[in-house]
């Protein structure tokens, strides 16, 4: 039933200049102990001009068991100059299982060949789920930065994931929340240099649930939210804003000389640029710019607590 599946293990295969479309199943799976699989200017869930939908019953791409150290993306010349999953009727990439340090980088989720073009997958557009770790959406050097754009859901879902890094995208016009943190440990949403734009979706900017021990939203810009920028539900653990670096820059393997800012900047969300509810022990809000959002900036009221400091 689907497209494409690579689960022996190994690996070091290249999937490039192909069309996945209109399968029962998923467009590609990359499962089992797979590894050092590449796939480069390829679309799934399109036509061939990258202009219409043409769904995989699934995802464009399944990355799940234990396959480790696989790319979606590519600098290759080519007709298609990035990869596409685009069209789908799940989501554009889901990373699942117990699937490890896997890399999405200079890929479109959710739009077409023409940046103005909308193909949006229907559940969202790149969940990372439950059991995975060390999965890295962007980075920090030229040309790694995704676009997850007009998903029909969240564009970006982090389900109880460990050790994500979303880095540098823009993540935008998404019918859900732009980024949704449901859980999970360890996870790095922006960095100084290499935070995500994160503009005009429906929901809220970035929604953060739950103990999320650890996670980080640093330098981000979120703006022209429908709902909120920054919603936090229980959200326990977390910091926004500034935080030390020390593990982060170790494990980044970057040189920071502390010159720009680790402030997020939340601006001209419809609703409160952050509101917070529930137990958010240990969650600390800090340095950051919010301003000029349509219900009001802050609102803290229902919320237990929680560390802010403007």
């Amino acid at each position: 039933l689907n497209g494409i599946q690579i689960t022996a293990t190994g690996g070091n295969n290249l999937i490039r200049t192909c069309l996945v479309a209109g399968n029962l199943g998923h467009g590609i799976v990359i499962g089992g102990d797979a590894s050092g699989v590449t796939v480069e200017d390829t679309a799934a869930g399109t036509n061939s001009a990258i202009s219409e939908a043409l769904p995989n019953g699934g995802s464009g791409i399944v990355i799940t068991g234990t396959a480790h150290g696989n790319a979606i993306g590519g600098y290759q010349p080519s007709v298609e100059t990035n990869v596409h999953m685009s069209g789908n009727l799940r989501y554009g990439i889901e990373v699942r299982g117990n699937a490890y340090d896997n890399q999405i980088f200079n890929t479109v989720v959710g739009g077409g060949f023409f940046p103005e073009s909308q193909l949006p997958n229907g559940l969202g557009g790149i969940f990372v789920g439950q059991g995975t770790s060390g999965t890295e959406i962007g980075g920090t050097g030229p040309l790694t930065a995704n676009r997850v754009v007009f998903n029909n859901g969240p564009g970006i879902t982090l389900g109880k994931a460990t050790r994500t890094l979303v880095l540098g995208n823009e993540i935008a016009h998404n019918v859900g929340d732009g980024l949704w943190i449901n859980g999970g440990l360890d996870n790095l949403i922006g960095f100084p240099g290499s935070g995500n734009a994160v503009l005009a979706n429906q929901g809220s900017g970035i929604r953060v649930t739950g103990d999320t021990r650890d996670t980080r939203i640093l330098s981000n810009r979120i703006a022209g939210s429908g709902s909120n920028g920054l919603t936090l539900t229980a959200a326990e653990n977390l910091h926004v804003g500034e935080t030390p670096l020390d593990e982060i820059i170790e494990r980044l393997g970057i040189i920071w000389y502390g010159d720009r800012s680790l402030a997020n900047e939340i601006i001209t969300s419809a609703g409160y640029g952050l509101l917070a509810s529930g137990d958010c022990s240990g969650t600390r809000v800090i340095g950051n710019t919010i301003r000029e959002n349509g219900i009001g900036n802050v609102d803290l009221a229902a919320a237990t607590g929680i560390t802010y400091v403007p």
